[in-house]
């Protein structure tokens, strides 16, 4: 069997409320390879939220083989957007780091940010500069490590503004149906660099 874990912010927690009738499970419920798929998300989660004592229980009691991590987006919506890129892609690595020693999880996605159109406390266009600026350095940091992989959202990696939701930052339905599809593809390619097995 396989344990998938997902961790992140409302991508994440949204994620798990969409996956039921075919895609329970994220849609590996008759695999016969046995992926267990379970979410742990945030409304509004952060970097530190990661080692939240709900998130390092579920690791410990669940041991997971991959873990793929949706979290950044809001960090990085901030005044100080020009510290904090650098800031949330060394605290990213740091966090794969500690999952891989720490609780030893064999192999870990980070899945990229997205761009938004609506923002808090910096302009649009300054924070979807920084998601290109932190997304290249997250892939080319990524390639340095043998257990960690950068993922690409199929579907929605460069056209993401059709599929936002009126609030800007979340997707809408279709947008939602293009991201389970992506997060299924990048747990099996985790999965298949992991382990040989699917």
């Amino acid at each position: 069997m396989a344990n998938v874990v997902i961790i992140g912010h409302s991508f994440v927690k949204r994620l798990d409320r969409a996956l039921e009738g075919s895609w329970t499970n994220l849609g590996f419920h008759d695999d016969p390879t046995n992926i267990v798929v379970s979410c742990v998300g945030k409304s509004g989660g952060r970097l530190p939220d990661v080692y939240a004592r709900e998130v390092t229980d579920r690791l410990r009691e669940q041991i997971a083989d991959l873990v793929l991590l949706q979290i950044g987006g809001n960090d990085l919506d901030c005044s100080r957007i020009e510290d904090a890129k650098d800031s949330i892609v060394n605290n990213l690595l740091s966090i794969v780091e500690w999952l891989a020693s720490g609780l030893s999880v064999v192999r870990i996605g980070i899945l990229q940010l997205f761009y938004r159109r609506s923002t808090r406390h910096v302009s649009v266009h300054k924070y979807n500069e920084a998601v290109d600026y932190v997304n290249s350095a997250l892939k080319a940091k990524c390639k340095t490590l043998n257990f960690c992989f950068f993922w690409r959202h199929k579907g929605l990696k460069d056209g993401v503004f059709p599929h936002l939701s009126h609030d800007g930052v979340h997707l809408n339905t279709t947008g939602m149906r293009r991201y389970i599809l992506s997060v299924r593809g990048a747990a099996l390619y985790g999965l298949r660099n992991a382990s040989g097995r699917v």
